[in-house]
Protein backbone atom coordinates (compact mmCIF):
# COMPACT_ATOMS: atom_id res chain seq x y z
CA UNK A 1 0.00 0.00 0.00
CA UNK A 2 1.60 3.14 -1.24
CA UNK A 3 1.24 6.70 1.06
CA UNK A 4 -1.15 8.02 -1.14
CA UNK A 5 -3.44 4.92 -0.51
CA UNK A 6 -4.09 5.54 3.30
CA UNK A 7 -7.54 6.75 4.38
CA UNK A 8 -5.85 10.26 5.29
CA UNK A 9 -5.25 10.86 1.46
CA UNK A 10 -8.45 9.48 0.63
CA UNK A 11 -10.95 11.56 3.26
CA UNK A 12 -8.41 14.68 1.87
CA UNK A 13 -9.13 14.03 -1.80
CA UNK A 14 -13.19 14.16 -0.79
CA UNK A 15 -13.03 17.11 1.05
CA UNK A 16 -11.04 18.94 -1.64
CA UNK A 17 -14.40 17.30 -4.34
CA UNK A 18 -17.15 18.35 -2.47
CA UNK A 19 -15.06 22.28 -1.53
CA UNK A 20 -15.32 22.32 -5.51
CA UNK A 21 -18.57 21.34 -5.98
CA UNK A 22 -19.56 23.53 -3.42
CA UNK A 23 -17.56 26.57 -4.96
CA UNK A 24 -19.57 25.28 -8.41
CA UNK A 25 -22.46 25.53 -7.10
CA UNK A 26 -22.04 29.02 -5.31
CA UNK A 27 -20.69 30.61 -8.82
CA UNK A 28 -23.69 29.52 -10.79
CA UNK A 29 -25.91 30.59 -8.46
CA UNK A 30 -24.06 34.20 -8.46
CA UNK A 31 -24.80 33.97 -12.53
CA UNK A 32 -28.09 33.05 -12.00
CA UNK A 33 -28.87 36.51 -9.47
CA UNK A 34 -26.69 38.54 -11.92
CA UNK A 35 -28.78 37.14 -14.88
CA UNK A 36 -32.37 37.77 -12.20
CA UNK A 37 -31.31 40.55 -11.65
CA UNK A 38 -30.53 42.03 -15.44
CA UNK A 39 -33.81 40.84 -16.27
CA UNK A 40 -35.79 43.23 -14.95
CA UNK A 41 -35.30 47.18 -15.55
CA UNK A 42 -34.95 48.28 -11.74
CA UNK A 43 -32.26 45.60 -11.71
CA UNK A 44 -30.71 47.12 -14.40
CA UNK A 45 -30.71 50.46 -13.14
CA UNK A 46 -29.50 49.30 -10.13
CA UNK A 47 -25.78 48.04 -11.66
CA UNK A 48 -26.23 50.69 -14.52
CA UNK A 49 -26.08 53.08 -11.28
CA UNK A 50 -23.42 50.60 -9.61
CA UNK A 51 -21.03 50.69 -12.73
CA UNK A 52 -21.14 55.01 -13.24
CA UNK A 53 -20.40 55.40 -9.48
CA UNK A 54 -17.40 53.07 -9.66
CA UNK A 55 -15.61 55.35 -12.11
CA UNK A 56 -14.84 52.23 -14.11
CA UNK A 57 -14.86 54.49 -17.71
CA UNK A 58 -12.87 57.56 -15.85
CA UNK A 59 -9.50 58.12 -14.78
CA UNK A 60 -8.75 57.19 -11.43
CA UNK A 61 -5.53 59.22 -10.84
CA UNK A 62 -5.62 62.03 -8.35
CA UNK A 63 -2.07 62.40 -8.10
CA UNK A 64 -1.84 61.43 -4.27
CA UNK A 65 -2.97 58.37 -2.23
CA UNK A 66 -6.41 58.81 -3.10
CA UNK A 67 -5.48 56.98 -6.34
CA UNK A 68 -5.08 53.51 -4.54
CA UNK A 69 -8.90 54.19 -3.38
CA UNK A 70 -10.33 54.58 -6.12
CA UNK A 71 -8.46 52.02 -8.40
CA UNK A 72 -10.19 49.72 -5.70
CA UNK A 73 -13.36 51.22 -6.37
CA UNK A 74 -12.78 51.20 -10.51
CA UNK A 75 -11.80 47.55 -10.05
CA UNK A 76 -15.21 46.57 -8.58
CA UNK A 77 -16.81 48.02 -11.15
CA UNK A 78 -14.63 46.30 -13.92
CA UNK A 79 -15.41 42.88 -12.39
CA UNK A 80 -18.81 43.42 -11.79
CA UNK A 81 -19.06 44.68 -16.27
CA UNK A 82 -17.03 41.94 -16.36
CA UNK A 83 -19.23 39.17 -14.76
CA UNK A 84 -22.53 41.14 -16.61
CA UNK A 85 -20.80 41.30 -20.38
CA UNK A 86 -19.80 37.54 -19.93
CA UNK A 87 -23.26 36.76 -18.30
CA UNK A 88 -25.88 38.89 -19.76
CA UNK A 89 -24.73 40.42 -22.80
CA UNK A 90 -28.15 41.57 -24.30
CA UNK A 91 -29.24 42.58 -20.95
CA UNK A 92 -26.33 44.30 -20.54
CA UNK A 93 -27.63 45.83 -24.25
CA UNK A 94 -30.77 47.06 -23.17
CA UNK A 95 -29.46 48.40 -19.84
CA UNK A 96 -27.01 50.39 -22.05
CA UNK A 97 -30.35 51.95 -24.45
CA UNK A 98 -32.48 52.49 -21.59
CA UNK A 99 -29.57 54.96 -19.81
CA UNK A 100 -29.33 56.42 -22.88
CA UNK A 101 -33.09 56.96 -23.19
CA UNK A 102 -33.11 59.23 -19.97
Amino acid sequence: MSTLDTPLYAETDDLLAEQGKQEKDFQQQRVNDLKWLMGHRPGRRIVADLLQRTGQETSSFTGNSGTFFNEGVRSVGLTLLSEVKTHCFDAYLQMLKESNDK
